[in-house]
């Protein structure tokens, strides 16, 4: 693409509404290749449909929907993570399935990670987002859980989804802060950003237990404008305030054990991974804690 060219291109990007945007699908897993022709009709404006949508919305619900809208067991054996739920595939990168219902990153540098399709989270509003992961610990912090947003600095992405650059309109999970005088082996944190530099922060007492299977959730309320994190059932750190609208996040690289800085990748399994288009409450957190990582108790 010549630089008139890719400068148009921009133009039109940064013109376009953000509720257009967000509101189409795309292929499923978009790593190593750039958007599909589809997808680029639709990030320039045009209400197209992409693979596994219908009527303009990605397979699964739309915002008003209160259900279990997405959900990765990562069955079977090769690299496309099965979405059971809604149809919008996912790809595992640099490593397979492991063929018992788990998929297994080396973390550290070896850029393993499951890449989902994109715009699976913005076009929601209440969400919850809710994995079965064991996670192998060690001293890099920063691993992602998830991580949904942007790498470029322009807010668009064109190529490969392989050069983490500066994060933007984002929201993550990492299972360890770095240590801090108050928090000596760092937190569980929630990040969250819309606007450059202005990261909103929700932490756990501690960080994500290491060395044994641990359901982790996130639970964001619009309606109440609060945010909540559980571990194995329970809240932990209580319901914290949350202004914001994951209508906002530019979701393009939507990574599971990656991230969009440069940190190292997750170190651990995946045993399952869930989002629903409502904030699951105490309670249906506990009961699909009781139920375990096979079947979900809330649908």
């Amino acid at each position: 693409m010549t630089p008139l060219a890719r400068a148009a291109l921009v133009t039109a990007l940064l013109g376009c509404a953000p509720q257009v945007v967000n509101a189409v699908g795309d292929g499923p897993g978009e790593s190593g290749a750039g958007p599909s022709p589809a997808g680029r009709a639709n990030m320039g404006g045009t209400a197209g449909v992409g693979a596994g949508a219908s009527g303009g919305l990605p397979a699964g619900g739309t915002s008003g929907t209160r259900a279990l809208v997405h959900r990765y067991a990562f069955d079977g054996t090769g690299v496309v993570a099965t979405d059971s739920v809604g149809a919008r595939d996912g790809v595992v990168v640099n490593t397979e399935l492991g063929g018992d219902g788990s998929v297994v990153l080396a973390g550290g540098v070896s850029n393993q990670y499951i890449d989902l399709p994109r715009f699976i989270v913005s076009r929601l509003r209440s969400a919850t987002f809710e994995a079965w992961i064991t996670w192998d610990g060690g001293s890099a912090p920063w691993q992602r859980v998830f991580d949904f947003g942007e790498d470029e600095d322009l807010g668009y992405e064109l190529g490969p989804d392989d050069l983490p650059m500066r994060g933007r309109r984002y929201v993550f999970l990492t299972a360890r802060t770095p240590p801090t005088a108050l928090s000596p082996e760092g937190v569980l944190r929630l990040g969250y950003q819309k606007v450059p530099r202005l990261e909103g922060q929700f932490d756990a007492p501690g960080p994500l237990p290491s060395g044994e299977l641990t359901q982790v959730a996130v639970a964001i309320d619009e309606a109440r404008q609060v945010v909540s994190l559980f571990v194995n059932g329970a809240i932990a750190g209580g319901e914290q305030p949350f202004t914001d609208t994951l209508g906002e996040i530019y979701d393009i690289n939507n990574w599971l054990g990656r991230s969009n800085f440069d940190d190292a990748s997750f170190g651990g399994t995946f045993h399952e991974f869930r989002i629903y288009s409502f904030a699951l409450d105490e309670a249906q957190i506990a009961a699909n804690f009781q139920r375990g990582a096979d079947e979900p108790a809330v649908q």
